[in-house]
């Protein structure tokens, strides 16, 4: 998408949510405390058969595959800056840079048609962009996730990214969507020749023409039911507490 009078690119870097990164990490470290305290309680306060043997070594095996699973977060990124150059992912504990995506690495559709297989049926649309929106997850638990190709030392790299850390206690930032809008920014100063959907623009409420963040539309239908589903429900407590 090549775009006139754009608004000045600068530096972002990403700011953690200090509450909700702390709820998050204490959650996930919350069922590791748990088996512990029963690997240790459950042999002293019960006779340990064959039965009880079993039980405390799947636990064991599940707090091993939570230890891996674990360490695996804890060395993700907690930090993604985006700048001139490109996007690059940060562990700040570790002091290390996790992966650099340069903008010089995207790739278009026209030089390499690099898809994910299953978006051929569900997303054709898709196929004539080169950065596109798509939602992931499962039914009740899903996100939109921006997608990409990158050319890496000649690999072409699948790519998507959700702009959320890695890390347990790095997961939420609060200017989320001014890195979303620096992504789309960047890529429209420094790679006017690769195309983007304008769905990416809608689902992120960012206005295609000036790259502003809008607040979302309320969902009217939504509030009159709420609306009406607390007047019931008044209506019921008073009739309650009143014994008419």
């Amino acid at each position: 998408m090549i775009m006139r009078n754009l608004p000045p690119f600068k530096k972002i870097t990403s700011i953690p949510s200090k509450y909700a990164n702390y709820f998050f990490g204490l959650s996930a470290l919350l069922p590791v405390f748990m088996l512990l305290v029963l690997l240790v309680v459950i042999p002293f306060s019960f006779t340990v058969d064959l039965c009880m043997f079993y039980f405390l070594s799947a636990i064991l095996v599940f707090l091993i595959v939570l230890f891996f699973d674990l360490k695996r977060k804890i060395a993700g990124t907690t930090t993604i800056i985006i700048d001139d150059i490109g996007i690059h992912y940060i562990n700040k504990f570790r002091n290390q840079i996790v992966v650099e995506i340069l903008w010089k690495n995207f790739i278009n559709s026209q030089e390499f048609f690099v898809i994910f297989r299953d978006t051929i049926s569900n997303y054709k649309s898709n196929l004539n962009y080169d950065i596109y929106v798509k939602e992931i997850g499962s039914y009740k638990f899903h996100q939109p996730a921006i997608f990409f190709s990158v050319l890496v030392e000649g690999k072409v790299i699948n790519c998507k990214e959700t702009f959320f850390g890695e890390h347990i206690f790095s997961k939420f930032y609060s200017n989320r969507a001014e890195l979303i809008r620096a992504f789309l920014l960047g890529l429209s100063h420094f790679r006017p020749d690769i195309t983007i959907h304008s769905d990416v623009f809608n689902t992120f409420n960012i206005n295609t023409d000036n790259f502003r963040i809008e607040q979302p539309k309320p969902n009217v239908a939504a509030l009159i039911f709420t609306i009406i589903a607390i007047i019931i429900f008044a209506i019921w407590v008073y009739h309650t507490s009143s014994g008419k």
